[in-house]
Parts: C-alpha cells; sequence; structure tokens
C-alpha cells in the first residue's frame, strides 16, 4: 500500500510540473491570462494584502515564498514585494 501511495504522490507532482508555465502564466496574468493593467494591479494588490496577513499572523515564509522577477513582477518563484505563491 505504501508503494501505491508513493506513486500516487510521484504522478500529482509530475501533473503539476508538466503544468507549472500554464499556472505562473496564470498567476502572473500573462498570456491569455492577461485582462489588461487595471486586472493585474488588482489581483497584486490582492496578493500584497494576503502576504502581509500571513506574515502578522506568523506564517510569513513558511506558506509563503517570494522573489521579484525580472519585470518586476512574481516570478515562478515568487517574492514578498509582489505576493506570488510558490
Amino acid at each position: 500500500m505504501q508503494d501505491a501511495s508513493a506513486q500516487i504522490i510521484q504522478d500529482q507532482i509530475a501533473y503539476y510540473r508538466a503544468r507549472a508555465n500554464e499556472y505562473d502564466e496564470w498567476f502572473l496574468r500573462q498570456g491569455r491570462y492577461d485582462h489588461g493593467p487595471e486586472w493585474r494591479q488588482q489581483w497584486l494588490a490582492e496578493v500584497h494584502e494576503v502576504q502581509q496577513r500571513s506574515t502578522r499572523s506568523g506564517l510569513g515564509e513558511t506558506c509563503w515564498s517570494w522573489r521579484r522577477g525580472p519585470d518586476g513582477g512574481p516570478s515562478s518563484s515568487h517574492d514578498t514585494q509582489t505576493g506570488s505563491l510558490r
């Protein structure tokens, strides 16, 4: 049974890794997920609020990892300045 559980977890990891670029596009509001600068700014403001609340609650870096991307916005490894999830 443990081998079956380990295989399921490995399959899930592979599934999400294969789709990581699409998830990044969604989170970063790029490509088909880009609905204009106003929507992106609103999204980043909301993400920033969640980041601040998690920091104040003591969760901080335990549930969020942050890094500014090359365009000044969040990147796939993400940042406290912009608020994207890892």
